[in-house]
């Protein structure tokens, strides 16, 4: 019983070593992760990845919102320029 108390220990120390060693990479990588994101979207040095993944979500949506904007836009401006092309060159038939 002593042995499998001795083994049950040392395997016990040996996961808590792994999981300190997991832990601090994930942390590595999140923080290298938004170090390459600050650029592009205000983060706060305490996010989760949760939370990065939001601000992604919502840049993103903010980006197709000024896409549709934009989209929107130049139709209005082609059809203004078509309708004043047709004009202009019913104009100048007449």
């Amino acid at each position: 019983m002593r042995i499998n108390l001795s083994n049950l220990t040392v395997q016990c120390a040996q996961l808590d070593e792994a999981n300190r060693a997991w832990q601090q990479f994930h942390q590595n990588q999140l923080e290298i992760f938004r170090n390459k994101l600050q650029d592009w979207i205000l983060l706060d040095e305490n996010s989760t990845l949760e939370q990065i993944a939001q601000q992604i979500v919502t840049q993103l949506d903010q980006l197709a919102n000024n896409n549709q904007l934009g989209n929107q836009i130049c139709f209005i401006l082609n059809e203004i320029h078509r309708k004043t092309t047709c004009e202009y060159l019913q104009i100048k038939i007449f």
